[in-house]
């Protein structure tokens, strides 16, 4: 970019040499330096850009950083909707596409504003799936902190127990010694507790 300091006012300004409407409703913006911009529908009316417009290089600083932020959006928004996330998950993943983090927590407030991104939604089902996987309390504990998920959750105790009872049936299968002992082992690696584990093995016979 020009240094300004070196300019005079009337050196300092751009103009709108053209304004292109493009078929995904965006517009192609050429100016006056020979710069190409596209942007949204919304920006070129709050910057009132038309043909013969002047625009100043701080203004033009200031459509970019909107240019920046609509894209991070579009893509977060695309990556959102491919399968359920969570904020840590999107804010990460702007991170990564080398945004930066002012974007990427606008983006993630942009997302809850319009409901594509809601935690709370997200905790309930990322817990139940985490059941169903065969995951004990303390291991669902720490995938939840793991995504930075804020807030309670409950635990259906029937799908619990009935999902700790299927992986107690799948293992005995194959254990022929030590059956307790392999067990206990076997399911504290996934999380349950003790607790958890001697009231699932209630009358379970271990010969």
């Amino acid at each position: 970019m020009k240094d300004l300091a070196i300019l005079g006012e009337n050196e300092a300004d751009l103009k709108v040499l053209s304004l292109t409407p493009l078929k995904n409703g965006n517009f192609k913006v050429i100016l006056s330096d020979g710069e190409e911009l596209i942007l949204n529908e919304d920006e070129v009316v709050k910057y009132r850009l038309v043909k013969g417009k002047e625009l100043s290089y701080e203004t033009l600083d200031e459509v970019k950083d909107k240019i920046y932020l609509y894209e991070a959006y579009q893509k977060a928004q695309k990556y959102v909707t491919t399968y359920f996330k969570c904020t840590s998950e999107v804010y990460d993943y702007l991170l990564k596409k080398e945004y930066s983090k002012d974007i990427a927590a606008e983006v993630c407030d942009m997302l809850k504003n319009s409901g594509l991104l809601n935690d709370s939604a997200y905790l309930e089902a990322y817990v139940s799936k985490l059941v169903r996987d065969g995951n004990g309390r303390l291991m669902i504990s720490y995938k939840v902190k793991e995504k930075k998920l804020l807030g309670s959750y409950v635990i259906d105790e029937e799908m619990y127990f009935n999902t700790l009872n299927r992986l107690i049936t799948s293992k005995l299968k194959g254990l022929k010694d030590k059956k307790k002992e392999r067990l206990y082992r076997y399911l504290s690696q996934k999380g349950y507790t003790t607790e958890d584990i001697s009231h699932a093995l209630k009358g379970v016979s271990l010969e």
